[in-house]
């Protein structure tokens, strides 16, 4: 069974502001007096804030409490903090006052409890979309509450029978028990945007002739780009589309000004993606009921934001848009040698396959995690940072580029060994949780950590010989550790796993050496220089064990009785 309970995070602020941004896109949330929603005219005037506000109220608690809950489900946007992690302190600095262990984190690891990051960035497309259909239906209940008391106060002011004086509660939507839980909004708001798709399919261009629009730019195919002006072309669009950009919710910004929509058309005046700007940048990018836009689509796009000179948002990363120098590219029609100076982001946007990218050098990271990739080709030949290939169906490292300047991550995937992978990675190695069955084309230089755990190894034959940071083998099938590197310069992992004995371990490890839940009857082949603690726990030893030792050779046949369990 699921279990649910809240999840601790050592980032809250975080979390609190990608919701805010949900509802605010970076304004600073409106607050109110009781006095104020007390106020029939101030209420009246301040209309559109104050539907805002009720959403959010919403949002704040009842999105917070689905994302934050710790279930069986895949929940790749809450990643586990673990200490023993050579980024653990970096983490710590970003998020903490002073970088060090806060009374309640370490309270929550003697505890055995999980801590969190939560990271946006690694949050699935369909939890997206679903948010973006949830805030659009909110606002349109919320609207009607709202337009509704303000009735209801109007017809008892005329007819005096108003008891105890107009009052508005921002929590209207938190305490209707048909939103009580994600779930239920989740469900009412697909009922929504089902009426919606039904509505668009019977609907005939009712505001053709006077619908308040201009053309802005006129493509040869015949398809255009126009801007919407008044409620009917924002109706028009949102009934069509199958989102929420009419129904009022946007008719006074645009009015005002403070915001521009922009639809992408068709010669028979469809709508196929809709843009939502504020200043010189696009908030909202989006396809027909909140989905992404088709990827057909893009030139389009890239032309409308080259020719309007417009920043770019998150929903045209996923159509494969990206901006370099003030100028919009395509991903699928780079120039050949093209260096992209930052990062490229390609996390967690539906590919299945690579974009062609051999011909590209990119400068910093590049992330094509969470997709559904099975092979690597058309990778960058060559990225200055990271390379993150995390959480896809790869079966094969092959097309992977060689040239890497720091980290490679391949866990989470499908992998049986790491043909193709680069034979010299200066950072960190990851290929946890595959289905490893050999280290074969694993590279023979990492300086930093080596994490091939959580496999089906049976033997370390191809691994690295030389590992500057932790090699970590544990949760394996290893009946030897024959294959293990030279030399170490961090920790060494290999417990839980099926040894006998420790003949093949390194003779050298810079930190601790850990052997613990295995099968071992003696410790013969341990290491004889050790920089941190031996930690060996095994029933079949007569005596459970750490040395602690920092430069002395130890005689690893040497028993120390006293025993200190390993922290979790």
């Amino acid at each position: 069974m699921a279990q649910n309970y809240p999840v601790n995070l050592l980032n809250e602020k975080d979390l609190n502001q990608f919701i805010a941004d949900i509802i605010y896109f970076g304004e600073k949330p409106d607050s109110f007096e009781t006095s104020e929603l007390r106020d029939l005219s101030y209420v009246k005037e301040h209309k559109y804030a104050v539907i805002r506000a009720m959403v959010y109220q919403w949002f704040k608690t009842r999105l917070r409490s689905f994302l934050t809950t710790d279930t069986e489900q895949n929940r790749p946007f809450l990643e586990p903090l673990n200490p023993r992690d050579t980024s653990y302190h970096k983490i710590l600095e970003q998020y903490t006052p002073d970088g060090q262990e806060p009374l309640w984190l370490r309270s929550c690891y003697e505890q055995g409890r999980t801590v969190y990051v939560f990271n946006q960035e690694k949050m699935p497309s369909e939890i997206k979309d679903e948010i973006a259909n949830l805030r659009d239906f909110l606002y349109d209940d919320a609207s009607k509450k709202v337009e509704r008391a303000i009735t209801v106060a109007e017809e008892s002011q005329q007819g005096k029978k108003q008891k105890g004086g107009f009052r508005l509660r921002l929590d209207a939507l938190k305490t209707d028990n048909k939103y009580k839980e994600y779930e239920q909004a989740k469900k009412a708001s697909e009922i929504w945007h089902y009426k919606f798709m039904v509505q668009s399919a019977k609907l005939k261009n009712v505001y053709r002739d006077e619908r308040g629009e201009e053309e802005i730019i006129q493509f040869a195919d015949g398809m255009k780009i126009v801007r919407l002006f008044t409620p009917e072309a924002l109706d028009y669009e949102g009934t069509k589309m199958g989102h929420c950009v009419g129904s009022g919710n946007y008719d006074r910004g645009v009015e005002e000004g403070s915001i521009q929509i922009y639809s992408l058309r068709d010669k028979r005046d469809n709508p196929h993606v809709t843009f939502e700007v504020r200043g010189k940048d696009i908030k909202q990018c989006k396809g027909k009921r909140n989905c992404r836009p088709v990827r057909k689509y893009a030139p389009y796009c890239q032309f409308f934001v080259n020719h309007s000179g417009l920043n770019l948002c998150e929903d045209m990363r996923q159509l494969g848009l990206i901006s370099q120098d003030g100028v919009c590219y395509d991903i699928y029609d780079l120039p050949k040698n093209f260096v992209i100076k930052g990062d490229l982001d390609l996390c967690n946007t539906d590919l299945t396959v690579l974009p062609d990218l051999s011909h590209v050098i990119v400068e910093g990271n590049f992330d094509c995690s969470y997709n559904q990739l099975q092979d690597l080709k058309g990778s960058p030949r060559q990225v200055g940072s990271s390379f993150n290939c995390a959480h896809n169906g790869l079966t094969s490292l092959e097309g992977a580029p060689q040239e890497v300047g720091m980290h490679f991550i391949c866990s989470y995937n499908q992998l049986q060994n790491l043909h193709g992978a680069p034979q010299k990675v200066s950072g960190n190695f990851y290929c946890a949780y595959n289905g490893l069955k050999s280290l074969e084309g694993a590279p023979q230089e990492v300086g930093g950590s080596f994490d091939c755990s959580w496999n089906k190894l049976e033997s370390l034959e191809g691994a690295p010989q030389e590992v500057g940071g932790i090699f970590d083998c544990s949760n394996n099938g290893l009946k030897s550790l024959e294959g293990s590197p030279r030399r170490v310069g961090g920790g060494f992992n290999c417990e839980h796993n099926r040894l006998e004995s420790l003949e093949g371990a390194p003779q050298e490890v810079g930190g601790d050496f850990i052997c613990s839940r295995s099968q071992l009857q003696n410790l013969e082949g341990a290491p004889e220089r050790l920089g941190g603690q031996f930690i060996c726990s095994n029933e079949q030893l007569k005596n459970s064990l750490i040395y602690k030792n920092s430069k002395l050779r130890i005689n690893p046949l040497i028993y120390l009785k006293r025993f200190f369990p390993r922290s979790r």
